[in-house]
């Protein structure tokens, strides 16, 4: 039986239109990805990958429709290594705004991106460290509600490659030239018959007002500002007043009863401290150049420096090579 088949009671009724559940906030440490190879398309989701058909043969989509709400403000840089024949390969080096290597980066290859072997032209070789523009753009909820089973409503991070950067170009020009912000429409992303890297970029439609509401938002979210790294992860922490204040001991009422004592000592050792200075000014019968320790001037218990204890060092000794010994065994 289907517990959850009994309707849900009137007095909680309301709820439901708050749309948010028990999962709000949780992205599963990172965010989704729209990927492309082999002139195909797919979305990563929380470690999956998933396959963007058509809907009539079920074949590869050779385009897929997407609203860009967040473009990053810089270009950023990627290192996977060497040429080795194998597809997968790790992820060396990164740098979020092409400066210096990010923090997380698994071997950084320089201190900075500027001097770095992999950043320069080797002859006709282009650099192996690849530039790529950070999109965050949502997907089309049809479509995600047929790869997922339910719509997904958050953005996704698309990697613009550098052969693609023209096109980027011109499609923003464009957009600009007929008035149109980049959040205004329904962008079709396709691939250029003759080229095997380029990514193109097409108006599919122009979004109505009714879809303001729910597109808006996206643009400040803080998903799309992690895409598109303009939302640092590691956050400056405000500085805290590490210095201690003063510690009540309590020495002061569990010695109350000798006070006679304590003033006794200290008198003792104002007077100690005034011979020790009526010592050093002195004159000395050697015009001046006294050497502590001789007659005429005898050294005081300030300048009487003792090392430790032979006993108690050889006790402390003994004891930690007990230890170490024990350790051993």
């Amino acid at each position: 039986m289907n517990i959850l088949a009994k309707p849900v009671a009137s007095a909680f009724a309301h709820l439901l239109e708050d749309d948010r559940g028990l999962d709000e906030g949780i992205t599963g440490g990172g965010f989704s990805a729209l990927m492309y190879s082999n002139k195909a398309w797919a979305l990563k989701h929380q470690k999956q990958l998933y396959p963007i058909v058509r809907p009539d043969d079920g074949s590869p989509a050779a385009t897929v429709n997407v609203i860009i709400v967040g473009v990053a403000p810089f270009v950023s840089k990627i290192y996977y290594g060497a040429w080795t024949g194998v597809a997968n390969r790790p992820l060396l080096c990164k740098s979020l705004k092409s400066d210096v290597p990010d923090p997380d980066a698994s071997i950084p290859q320089s201190k900075h991106c500027a001097i770095c072997k992999h950043n320069m032209w080797q002859g006709k070789r282009p650099p192996a460290c690849q530039d790529h523009k950070r999109l965050a753009v949502l997907l089309m909820p049809k479509v995600t509600a047929q790869l997922l089973g339910a719509p997904l409503k958050e953005p996704v991070f698309f990697k613009v490659p550098p052969g693609s950067f023209a096109a980027l170009k011109a499609y923003s020009e464009l957009l600009r030239h007929e008035g149109h912000p980049y959040a205004s429409v329904v962008t079709r992303l396709g691939f250029a018959p003759d080229r095997q890297f380029q990514i193109t970029f097409d108006v599919e439609d122009v979004l109505d007002n009714k879809d303001a509401p729910l597109v808006l938002p996206l643009l400040k979210d803080q998903l799309t500002q992690r895409i598109i790294g303009t939302q640092p992860i590691i956050r400056e922490v405000k500085q805290i007043d590490t210095k201690p204040s003063k510690v009540d001991t309590g020495i002061l009422e569990a010695f109350s009863g000798q006070q006679e004592i304590m003033t006794a000592l200290a008198e003792e050792q104002k007077q100690e401290t005034e011979q020790q200075q009526a010592a050093k000014a002195k004159p000395s019968s050697n015009g001046g150049n006294t050497i502590p320790g001789t007659p005429d001037q005898a050294p005081s218990k300030a300048v009487i420096i003792e090392d430790a204890e032979p006993e108690l060092e050889a006790g402390v000794a003994a004891m930690l090579a007990t230890k170490v010994d024990g350790m051993l065994k």
